[in-house]
């Protein structure tokens, strides 16, 4: 049986990721080092998220990751939680407040 190595997990981590590679290269074209938060880098680049759902993310180049961070409020109830949505769904449009793609809520200041 074959040990795991670091190198061996960055190199399968490259071949599953080229999607996240090709973005995190247009990415340091706009954002100094190539992320908009310290917490999103990672070597030798970091995986961008297409979706989540509960426990789970999916990056751009189809992988499922479990959640483990919890990041933006999703420890408590998991990502886009079926109540949690259809209660923001349900609230008034207010001037100054928008919405994005894939239910995403956002606040313009």
């Amino acid at each position: 049986m074959k040990t795991a190595t670091a190198s061996g997990i960055t190199e399968t981590y490259i071949r599953k990721t080229p999607s996240s590679a090709k973005r995190y290269a247009e990415a340091r074209e706009i954002f100094p080092s190539g992320v908009t938060h310290d917490t999103r880098y990672l070597r030798p680049h970091p995986v961008y998220i297409d979706r989540a759902e509960g426990t789970r993310k999916w990056d751009i180049d189809g992988n499922c990751y479990v959640d483990y961070f919890g990041g933006h409020g999703a420890l408590l109830l998991g990502h886009g939680h079926p109540e949690v949505v259809e209660a923001v769904r349900r609230q008034p449009t207010v001037e100054g407040v928008g919405w994005l793609p894939k239910g995403f809520f956002v606040l313009f200041l």
